[in-house]
């Protein structure tokens, strides 16, 4: 009877953790949509579950861990480009060694420029949440599933 039981507790929170991953993903899919964002899913949490829903604090550490292998799947192709461009690691070492007066000195600062960046910028994921949201009532910004042509001025 017990072996029983246990089935059927697996089964029950098996189903439960597929259900909350569907509901993590369709969340995210929300947070994408510009009408609204990270804004609607935290009201929406705060309704259903109470003020700091760990439901929540899993939706924004998803989203942030999907974020994070987006940018290092992106920045790892980005890396092969411009290895396969510019050669071995040497002639890198050897190109950081320029003197000023050469116009590889530009191209050394925007190299230090990109890297010092990436530390203090903020993501584009972030940026997306910073920016307004588009007014919820305006379709016109989303006549594009039907075919037409919009100019969004």
């Amino acid at each position: 009877m017990a072996k029983m039981m246990l089935d059927k507790f697996d089964k029950y929170w098996s189903e439960f953790s597929l259900i909350l991953t569907i509901a993590v993903i369709l969340a995210i899919a929300v947070i994408l949509d510009p009408r609204y964002k990270l804004q609607f899913v935290n009201w929406s949490y705060k309704k259903l579950y109470g003020n700091d829903s760990t439901n929540f604090k899993l939706v924004k550490d998803s989203l942030n861990a999907l974020y994070n292998e987006y940018a290092i799947s992106l920045n790892a192709n980005i890396s092969v480009k411009e290895s396969s461009s510019v050669g071995s690691s040497d002639q890198v070492g050897n190109a950081m060694n320029v003197s000023a007066s050469q116009n590889d000195a530009w191209k050394e600062f925007d190299y230090f420029d990109v890297e010092y960046g990436a530390n203090v910028r903020k993501s584009q994921l972030q940026l997306y949440l910073d920016e307004p949201r588009v007014e919820r009532t305006r379709e016109k910004y989303f006549a594009v599933l039907d075919g037409k042509s919009v100019s969004i001025s």
